[in-house]
Formats: C-alpha cells, sequence, structure tokens
C-alpha cells in the first residue's frame, strides 16, 4: 500500500517550503515517525517525518520550492 508524504505545514502563515535535505536514500527502509527530510522555510528549519513504516520512494527535488499538501516522497507499506 502507498502512504504519501506530503509538505507538512510548521506555523499558521506556512504556504511552502523546500526539501533542503533528504536524511534517507530512495529505496531505504523507513519507520514509522523516523525523521527522513529537513523542511526549510523563510522562518524556520524542522525536520518531516515518515507517516508509515516500509520503503522510502523519493518524488520531490531538493531546493525546489513545494506548496504545503503537496506530495513530496511516499512510503510503500507491507500491506
Amino acid at each position: 500500500m502507498r502512504v504519501d508524504i506530503l509538505m507538512p505545514k510548521f506555523g499558521m502563515t506556512m504556504e511552502s517550503g523546500v526539501v533542503s535535505e533528504w536524511l534517507k536514500n530512495d529505496g531505504d527502509a523507513v519507520k514509522a515517525d523516523e525523521d527522513i527530510a529537513t523542511i526549510e522555510t523563510d522562518k524556520i528549519v524542522n525536520q518531516a517525518q515518515a507517516p508509515a513504516e516500509g520503503i522510502l520512494h523519493i518524488t520531490a527535488e531538493t531546493f525546489e520550492d513545494i506548496d504545503v499538501g503537496e506530495v513530496i516522497g511516499y512510503i510503500e507499506t507491507a500491506s
């Protein structure tokens, strides 16, 4: 099953962000709530966590401006 990873909203006024660094590689196994990416906005830097356990598939390029709620990758789970 595919679980989308969405650009998180870290503040009330946040409209977009960039993935400044992927902390895991495409195809890596990840656990739920594990830090997988560093997200930057004009005000903060924060970590995005995996929404599920499984295999990470990255779809967003680093330093690409992405709207809040847009897919940046997905986790392929066992079920």
